[in-house]
């Protein structure tokens, strides 16, 4: 994904003031990189949900400690699962828009603004995927298999998505319900 710039602020700048942005962000086992991570989006808005998918590290601690909301599960339940658990809590608090980024850092926040900046630009988008780029800091047997995953959607679907593997999404609250 191409780095954002100033210009790519303007989705945040020209909405009604009462915009409620949530960044959920699924974590196991993050305790090195979480708090980084919430910092960054911490930046955007003060909005930030971790679900701690029962790490064995002390993720759930630098979370709060980094000023997030936590929601701690009980058993690991994988990053789908966390996720959408995060996405119905941020609807329960009336978000506006929910974007989810991945609490182990593999996702720039810095691209936040352009993801919303494009929602913004496609009148009636409700949901955008980010991209990861496909070079050597994704290790190739994930390569291959976000390559053929991505394929089949393609094919399937007909979905215009570069990165069907992505934990990278920015949705409306009303694609976030119709996605579920």
């Amino acid at each position: 994904m191409e780095q954002a710039d100033v210009n790519d602020t303007i989705f945040l700048e020209t909405r009604p003031a009462k915009i409620k942005l949530f960044i959920v962000i699924p974590a196991f086992n993050e305790e090195m990189t979480i708090g980084k991570v919430i910092a960054q989006v911490k930046d955007l808005t003060d909005n930030v949900i971790v679900v701690n998918d029962h790490s064995a590290d002390l993720t759930s601690a630098v979370a709060h400690g980094a000023g997030a909301m936590v929601i701690d599960l009980p058993v690991n339940m994988g990053a789908g699962y966390a996720t959408r658990i995060g996405c119905d809590e941020a609807l329960r608090l009336e978000a506006d828009i929910i974007v989810t980024v991945d609490g182990d850092g593999q996702h720039d926040p810095l691209d936040i603004p352009m993801v919303l900046q494009r929602m913004n630009q496609n009148d009636g988008v409700e949901v955008v995927f980010g991209c990861r780029p496909r070079n050597g800091t994704m290790p190739l047997n994930k390569r291959m298999g976000n390559a053929l995953l991505t394929a089949v959607a393609k094919l399937l679907f007909g979905a215009k998505v570069n990165d069907s593997q992505t934990g990278f999404h920015a949705f409306t609250a009303n694609g976030y319900r119709k996605s579920r």
